[in-house]
């Protein structure tokens, strides 16, 4: 494997890096790469994947030589702006933190360092216009230093910050929150924070904001709204004469399945209409229907600014006679990081049309899984892969170290270990 090949896949999470540098006799090659995964945030979508740092520790755990990951980390992270640092400050202190619970007391000493930093800073805050990024990370080093000190010296900083600046409570940090409780369980949470009060005002003033956040939560009543039938929609759909609310009624039908296919020419002819958001919530739904004139629509707007969502469509009415056009098509996205080019939609749409019964060939599932850099993209495609009898040993392998939980749990789960 070249540097080159193992930094792309170290990138995508893929598991392979693992298993290539847990039997290789070369391993040495590869540090430098590791180090640059410790140093940059590798998730592509850190909101809805969280961070890669676990992935990329058991990486470093195959060299034998914490200090040389460590002392970069935490170099990185003193150095880290004032500016918006989410990704990055998510990524390093999920690391130091994993270094920490190793017995590291350089990374724990970092954590605490540039949690007091932040605490400092929010105490003395007083202008609250624009995001509030401090917070954000007061928030995330908080977290990842949970398991590693004990309760009451954390709740008290808490505590000390709800006292010293009335802006802020409990339902500002409504994640930490829920970290805690994950971590403690609600019960036994309970009991400590009752017992710690009596003993520490800063917790009691925590406990008291807690509490009071809780207590606001279970008052909040959910309403589900009801179900709506499709064929109503469309009905609706057909005699509504205001765009705007013709707009409206197009976004629902597209997020359902099963499309009525005698609405899809009307909906080919919105795709036209010069009101815009009638024309873009068109040609969304129309990457959601399955019918010969939707993929007849597709083709002739292949060569058009609007490629991308004709491949949404033939991907969705997957035809054999397509299939080399349509798959040269997909090779020609480069998938980065910021998608310019739009590849997730495509990635998205693959596993989507697998999970809709659409018989795409083994290649396009193997294309998501190879290339994407959504971890999420990659569950569904082992996923469906795997109930397609398509997994092979390796990738099995290397799935169970893969960067995507819900991936190492399912094959670990349904698949036996071969070594």
């Amino acid at each position: 494997m070249t540097k080159k090949d193992f930094k792309r896949y170290m990138c995508q999470g893929l598991g392979r890096c693992y298993t290539h540098l847990r039997d290789t006799d070369d391993k040495e090659k590869y540090k430098d790469i590791v180090l640059w995964g410790c140093l940059h945030s590798l998730s592509y979508d850190i909101q809805a994947e969280g961070t890669r740092a676990p992935y990329v520790y058991e990486l470093t755990q195959l060299f034998d030589d914490d200090e040389y990951f460590i002392a970069a980390i935490v170099e990185k992270i003193k150095k880290l702006s004032s500016r918006y640092h989410y990704d990055q400050i998510s990524h390093l202190s999920n690391l130091l933190g994993r270094f920490a619970e190793k017995g590291s007391g350089e990374a724990l000493d970092a954590l605490l360092e540039q949690r007091e930093k932040y605490l400092n800073a929010l105490i003395g805050k007083r202008i609250f216009r624009g995001y509030d990024y401090i917070r954000d990370y007061f928030e995330i080093i908080s977290i990842s230093i949970i398991p590693l000190v004990e309760i009451s010296a954390l709740l008290s900083d808490f505590g000390r910050l709800f006292v010293e600046n009335s802006h802020y409570n409990a339902d500002e940090f409504d994640w930490f929150c829920i970290c805690l409780e994950n971590h403690y369980g609600k019960s036994r949470l309970s009991s400590l924070l009752k017992s710690e009060s009596k003993e520490n005002n800063l917790v009691s003033a925590f406990r008291d904001s807690y509490v009071k956040e809780i207590a606001s939560k279970n008052k909040t009543v959910r309403r589900k709204r009801p179900p709506e039938d499709i064929e109503e929609l469309a009905d609706k759909l057909l005699a509504e004469p205001d765009l705007d609310e013709k707009a409206e009624l197009l976004f629902r039908i597209g997020c359902k399945k099963n499309i009525p296919a005698r609405i899809h020419k009307d909906i080919i002819e919105y795709s036209k209409s010069e009101h815009y958001e009638l024309s873009e919530n068109a040609i969304y739904t129309l990457t959601n229907c399955q019918s010969d004139v939707v993929h007849d629509f597709a083709l002739s707007i292949l060569d058009s600014d609007l490629k991308i969502h004709a491949i949404e469509m033939l991907l969705m009415n997957y035809r054999h006679e397509d299939d080399e056009l349509l798959f040269s098509e997909i090779l020609k996205y480069k998938i980065d990081y910021d998608d310019a080019h739009n590849w997730h939609s495509v990635t998205s749409k693959i596993v989507t049309a697998y999970f809709s019964g659409v018989k795409l060939p083994r290649k396009y599932i193997m294309y998501v899984y190879n290339n994407t850099l959504c971890s999420y993209c990659r569950a569904n495609a082992v996923e469906s892969l795997s109930k397609r009898r398509m997994l092979t040993e390796d990738i099995v392998e290397e799935c169970r170290y893969d960067s995507n939980d819900d991936i190492v749990e399912y094959v670990n789960r349904y698949y036996k270990k071969q070594r």
